[in-house]
């Protein structure tokens, strides 16, 4: 049987300066790259004065244009979903990471303010300098949890005293049972 959600959210990687970032970086690679793929495999005439021999540029220069456009991709279809319920947090950022984490298993959390360069390097699925782990999208607030076992987890969130007080009204539940 599934469970009410007491809380959820989804986060997407739509920052504007993010995009444009994608766009000034990676897609003038990718047009270089079908530039010269158009120039030298189809029209024959050689870019560069050390041009990439044919047999080459034939697998080298898609594959290159499937990454770069690959990376656009990923950033444009990563998706960071959270969902409380009575039983567990669900984690959900695709297409890095699925956790399924009983609340029986959350020492201690907090919603908090962090910093995402200088604490974990930037947004995304991360390692602290100090330890733990983060799954974040954009922002700068988020939940702080510290599990029985020790490790450390920062969920990233738009709406992080929302998400704080669904689950301390999960973990009360669980108490008055």
């Amino acid at each position: 049987m599934k469970t009410v959600p007491l809380f959820e959210e989804e986060q997407q990687f739509r920052q504007p300066w993010l995009m444009a970032l994608l766009g000034i970086t990676v897609a003038p690679i990718t047009l270089f790259l079908i530039y010269v793929m158009i120039s030298q495999l189809v029209f024959g005439i050689p870019v560069g004065s050390k041009p990439m021999p044919n047999a080459m540029a034939i697998w080298f220069m898609p594959l290159m244009v499937l990454i770069c456009s690959g990376i656009i991709w990923l950033f444009w279809k990563s998706k960071l979903i959270v969902r409380i319920d009575s039983e567990m947090l669900l984690i959900r950022f695709f297409p890095f990471t699925n956790r399924e984490i009983p609340l029986s298993k959350i020492r201690e959390f907090e919603a908090r303010k962090y910093n995402p360069l200088g604490e974990y390097g930037g947004w995304g699925v991360r390692l602290g300098w100090k330890g733990g782990k983060a799954y974040t999208v954009s922002g700068n607030h988020g939940v702080q949890f510290v599990f029985r076992n020790g490790e450390k987890l920062l969920i990233g969130s738009q709406k992080a005293t929302e998400f704080e007080a669904a689950l301390r009204s999960a973990l009360a539940e669980k108490i008055d049972k």
